[in-house]
């Protein structure tokens, strides 16, 4: 089996004025599918928990160990369905599709793509779905193109 292939460092965005840590963190707060008191909430620790951002850095350095484990102990999964979803706004957190992307940009997302596509080597039956409608937030931005590769998957299996 191929190795996971590592991507490059996420592009920068531009900074807009009067974000926080908490803006730079998430997606950005409000989220509007969110309810106002879970918002409220979670800006508060995103403010107040340092725990929450050492979490955050704990998880980015053991990544190399992690992808490492998986290389050592990766299998096949026969002919299970598997769907890989993908768009092209990996670490954009504001989706705005009038905003065209820079060189450095949009080889970060070609970047993003191509790790992503080292999980269909893990079956027979592997699909990259694509959508460019979404951030990384798929659930959020795109809950249909989401519930379409669930159903997909499920009919598959059963």
């Amino acid at each position: 089996m191929t190795p996971l292939r590592q991507v490059s460092r996420s592009p920068r965005y531009p900074r807009v004025p009067g974000d926080h840590c908490a803006q730079q963190f998430f997606r950005g707060l409000p989220e509007s599918v969110w309810s106002p008191e879970l918002n409220a909430r979670l800006l508060e620790l995103a403010q107040s928990k340092v725990a929450l951002y050492d979490a955050f850095i704990s998880e980015m350095e053991q990544m190399p160990a992690d992808e490492a484990y998986l290389q050592q102990h990766s299998h096949s999964l026969g002919s299970r369905p598997i769907r890989v979803l993908s768009t092209g706004y990996h670490g954009v957190h504001t989706l705005d599709p009038t905003r065209k992307l820079t060189a450095e940009q949009q080889q970060y997302q070609d970047g993003v793509a191509r790790a992503q596509a080292a999980w269909l080597e893990l079956s027979s039956n592997a699909k990259q779905l694509f959508t460019d409608q979404s951030s990384e937030y798929l659930p959020f931005d795109q809950p249909d193109f989401v519930i379409a590769a669930i159903r997909e998957v499920y009919d598959e299996s059963r």
